[in-house]
């Protein structure tokens, strides 16, 4: 099964490069972690391939906004 995971490239959320985000089922939901990724001063890559099973669909609190990150 085709899924996308997010390997960062620039530490943040006090997690190094190299960290591994994912495998999502659907790229949009990788795109997103880039984009939450960069809004934090980090960065990130998608990644195409059969990862094994997909992460919870269920997006934690910080995405959607009801609750803040901690910098």
């Amino acid at each position: 099964m085709k899924t996308f995971r997010v390997v960062q490239t620039v530490p943040a959320f006090g997690y190094p490069k190299g960290k591994i985000w994912g495998p999502y089922i659907e790229r949009e939901d990788a795109e997103k972690r880039v984009e939450l990724l960069e809004e934090k001063g980090g960065s990130g890559l998608i990644d195409e391939g059969d990862f094994g099973p997909a992460c919870a669909a269920v997006r934690p609190p910080y995405e959607n906004g009801s609750e803040k990150v901690k910098d």
